[in-house]
């Protein structure tokens, strides 16, 4: 209802307007450039809560998928420093990302075992005011050199992460943003049971839920990799 108001409003205001314009500029006929530029000018400082790509209450039904559970994931995580990117806005729902992460060849592949990945986007905070906390993690078998130098040189960087999946490739879940990055907190063990490396995500800050990102993974030739 508040969109159909604010039309008819935008309307009587820019056949208004641009008749009164073009009666100061006697020039009657000016009128039918004048008012479409009007109403389409009226748009663009349409308030967040009026976009036409706002989300709207829609069916959410059950996956095609015929075994519902767990999503068989990529043994590949891709990691990025936030700092040294780009991230394209999402859109007007809030959670697609479209665009490509720009320079596209700032991501590093970090292997994880995938039966140890798993991620969670819970909301914290009080009525009102709740925002998201993001978590990676996984296992990352022994402790070898390349891994090492990646918690150490790591640690407190700001961090993004996009995860991909076996049983949907068009499938990539972005994790941290500008505002909420991740940090890293490994704990590595070697004991009786097994030798690796345990590795958590974890936005530092409340922010939105996971994004999901259509873009461009490039590693590229000066990116790394840890495997």
């Amino acid at each position: 209802m508040k969109k159909i108001v604010f039309i008819l409003t935008a309307v009587l205001f820019s056949i208004f307007s641009g008749v009164a314009i073009a009666a100061a500029i006697e020039i009657p006929e000016a009128s039918y450039f004048i008012v479409p530029v009007i109403f389409a000018a009226s748009f663009i400082t349409m308030p967040a809560g009026l976009s036409f790509t706002a989300y709207s209450m829609v069916n959410v039904a059950k996956p095609d998928s015929s075994a519902p559970g767990m999503s068989q994931k990529h043994h590949i995580l891709y990691v990025f420093r936030m700092d040294d990117v780009t991230i394209p806005a999402r859109d007007g729902k809030g959670v697609l990302i479209a665009g490509d992460i720009t320079p596209a060849d700032s991501f590093m592949s970090l292997y994880l075992t995938p039966c140890t990945q798993k991620w969670s986007s819970a909301p914290e905070g009080d009525a009102d005011s709740r925002a998201t906390i993001q978590t990676l993690e996984g296992d990352f078998p022994n402790y070898g050199l390349a891994i090492a130098e990646f918690m150490n040189n790591n640690l407190n960087e700001n961090l993004g992460a996009v995860l991909t999946f076996c049983d949907d490739t068009d499938k990539k879940l972005l994790f941290g943003s500008k505002c909420a990055p991740l940090q890293l907190s490994p704990e590595c063990t070697d004991d009786a049971e097994k030798a690796a490396c345990h590795l958590v995500f974890k936005s530092t800050n409340k922010g939105p839920v996971v994004a999901r990102y259509t873009g461009a993974i490039d590693l590229g030739s000066g990116s790394g990799s840890v495997s």
